[in-house]
């Protein structure tokens, strides 16, 4: 009795192109399915966030007169874990709708750079404390008020990237300023700088996959290339003279 049929299921794609065809699917559809159920752990995450805050600070009440002190920070904490889960929520709904993330899964995406910052700042808190790194912000009063909402993703990335290179004590130092019209923002830390055999593409720019961390991906300054690209701002990143490395985010100051 022939088999063929069981065989036919069983058996390898007879060329590269239709292995690389079913490939293509299943790795698809496992990613789709991966998808759904981190969404489905998202929002039930965002829930309990919501119902301790709605604990915490009962509707009607003010922040002051039911939480002062340590409680003022626990909601901090809390609100802040739920802006990072709604970008996450956003980027996962980007990628089922269309493949991508888009570039507009920021906690607000008409917030100024001052907004953006302290998102940032709350964001890797933790991390700072934790690796008793000092976090100098010094932002002039122009660009304080400039739409920068989609650099968030950005801003977190080159605070986390900064953060992995920074000796316990060191500094990450943000300067921004707007000259003649345009935004500037740098980041800059104190570690080692940049490995000179990392790849480069065309442009320059630390190529996709390039990482100088034993269980990094490489993708994170390619993310934050592509988010800046769609906002029209550029990045370079280069040593820092002295010693360390600089991030540096430029884009026009629409009038």
């Amino acid at each position: 009795m022939s088999n063929s049929s069981n065989t036919t299921d069983r058996d390898p794609p007879s060329s590269p192109e239709a292995a690389a065809g079913v490939a293509g699917v299943v790795s698809r559809a496992d990613s789709a399915q991966v998808a759904h159920e981190l969404n489905n752990l998202l929002d039930g995450s965002l829930r309990n966030i919501s119902l301790a805050l709605a604990q915490l600070v009962p509707t009607g009440e003010s922040l002051d007169s039911e939480a002062g002190g340590l409680g003022d920070e626990a909601v901090g904490r809390l609100q802040t874990a739920g802006a990072s889960l709604k970008q996450m929520a956003q980027v996962l709904e980007g990628w089922m709708r269309g493949g991508t993330a888009g570039s507009d899964c920021t906690p607000v995406a008409e917030a100024t750079v001052q907004d953006v910052m302290e998102y940032a700042r709350r964001t890797v808190e933790p991390l700072l404390r934790q690796n008793q790194v000092n976090l100098v912000i010094d932002l002039d009063t122009e660009i304080s008020e400039v739409s920068a909402g989609p650099l968030a993703t950005v801003l977190v990335n080159a605070l986390r990237n900064a953060l992995d290179v920074s000796p316990v004590g060191g500094r990450i130092d943000v300067r921004g300023r707007c000259r003649y019209g345009r935004a500037n923002l740098l980041v800059m830390d104190d570690g080692p700088g940049l490995v000179p055999e990392l790849p480069r593409d065309e442009s320059g720019f630390v190529g996709r996959g390039a990482t100088t961390k034993p269980d990094g991906h490489g993708i994170g300054l390619a993310i934050s290339r592509q988010a800046a690209e769609a906002f029209a701002a550029t990045l370079a990143l280069n040593d820092r003279p002295g010693g360390g490395a600089v991030l540096h985010v430029s884009w026009d100051v629409v009038a």
